[in-house]
This record gives structure tokens, C-alpha cells and sequence, in this order.
């Protein structure tokens, strides 16, 4: 028989390959009806005045941020924040998995000072993940590469791009679906490693169906 198609299902040598780290998490727990006696709650209504749905959200002075909701029929908190930032005030470098089950545990007891946590932090179901891996580029290969990725069509995924201010060279290079982002940046600026070389990140946001 021939194959309908030139892909190979070989495992990919990721050794040489640097880790791949965190950044952004989200998860979501159940929790009581403390909540709405210390937040602001936005109430939606239908026509006749009936409330069916209500909301409320704010942010924490650690940059933790809070949503609560009903809208799967019970109130839940939607907490979201960046592990690295928590950690060490900056995104510079992805946390660790060890890392990200530490501070989602401390946020866990941050946040219950708002709410009444009914679920345990190893409960809390998993809205969004940001997952990083950062490799290190001459300046122009940079350019280079994400400009012949962009031209390169993604069947199953839409494309944008972003260009630098004052310049037609591409920035940012995103595949997005409605389960997740991707996107190849160069952080010329941000993380810039001196001289010709800069670093080029890899960014996956996955949604919770991913």
C-alpha cells in the first residue's frame, strides 16, 4: 500500500533542546457565597428583571487576577497570573512544573482570604496554560526566520503578524484556533543578549479543551 501522506510518526530527539518553561496559568475551583458579600457583583438580567448570572472581579496587590461567576449554574473563582512574575517580578525566564505546583498552592491561600475555597488546590480545574521555550538568534537570522515562517500557509491554523514600530520587519508571528495561540516573537528590547544576537520565544496558550 502507498502512504496518502510524506509524514512520519518517528519520536523527535528533543534532548539538544532547551526546556520548555511556564509563564501565564489559569485554573478554576468552586467555592462558597462568601464572596459575593466582599466583592462588587455585576448582575445580568433578562427583560422581565430576573438576575441569571452574576459576576464579580478584581485584582490582588500581588497582581493576582480574580474573577468569580455563576455560569456554570454554582459560583466559581477564575484565578489567572504568571508564575515567573510572582516569583521574581519579571517574566525574563518560564517557571519550572515544581515551581508552578508551589505558587498555585500559595495563591490558593492568597485568594482565600477573598473566598471560600469548596475545593482543594489539587482540585482546581485548568482554564490556561502558557507554556515557553526560548532559543537564543543572530538579529538578522531572526528577521529572516520569521519572515519565511509567515509565508509559510497553516491549513489549520489562522496567521497574523506584527511588525516593529517604524520598520516592515515582522515582530510577532501567530497560528491561532479556537484552542490555542501560538506565537514566535523576538524580544530585541526585552531580553536583549548584547551585540548581534537576541532571543526569539516560542509562546503555546492552551485553553482548557486543549
Amino acid at each position: 500500500d502507498i502512504a496518502t501522506t510524506n509524514r512520519q510518526q518517528n519520536t523527535p530527539n528533543l534532548a539538544h533542546l532547551p526546556p520548555t518553561r511556564i509563564d501565564t496559568i489559569a485554573v478554576r475551583g468552586r467555592v462558597g457565597s462568601k464572596v459575593l458579600r466582599t466583592l462588587p457583583v455585576q448582575r445580568r438580567s433578562d427583560r422581565e428583571g430576573r438576575t441569571f448570572s452574576r459576576r464579580a472581579e478584581t485584582e490582588l496587590s500581588s497582581g493576582v487576577k480574580l474573577r468569580v461567576d455563576d455560569w456554570r449554574g454554582y459560583l466559581e473563582a477564575v484565578v489567572e497570573f504568571s508564575i515567573p512574575r510572582l516569583l521574581t517580578g519579571s517574566n525574563r525566564h518560564g517557571a519550572s512544573l515544581f515551581e508552578a505546583h508551589e505558587v498555585i498552592a500559595g495563591v490558593y491561600e492568597e485568594v482565600s482570604e477573598c473566598v471560600d475555597w469548596q475545593c482543594y488546590p489539587e482540585d482546581l480545574e485548568l482554564m490556561r496554560l502558557d507554556l515557553l521555550r526560548d532559543f537564543q538568534a543572530r538579529k538578522d537570522e531572526a528577521r529572516l526566520l520569521l519572515m519565511g515562517l509567515a509565508c509559510i500557509p497553516a491549513s489549520r491554523a489562522r496567521t497574523a503578524t506584527e511588525t516593529a514600530n517604524g520598520s516592515a520587519a515582522i515582530q510577532t508571528l501567530y497560528r491561532k484556533t479556537e484552542r490555542w495561540l501560538a506565537r514566535l516573537y523576538d524580544r530585541s528590547g526585552v531580553c536583549d543578549e548584547g551585540g548581534e544576537v537576541t532571543t526569539l520565544r516560542y509562546e503555546l496558550q492552551l485553553r482548557s479543551p486543549a
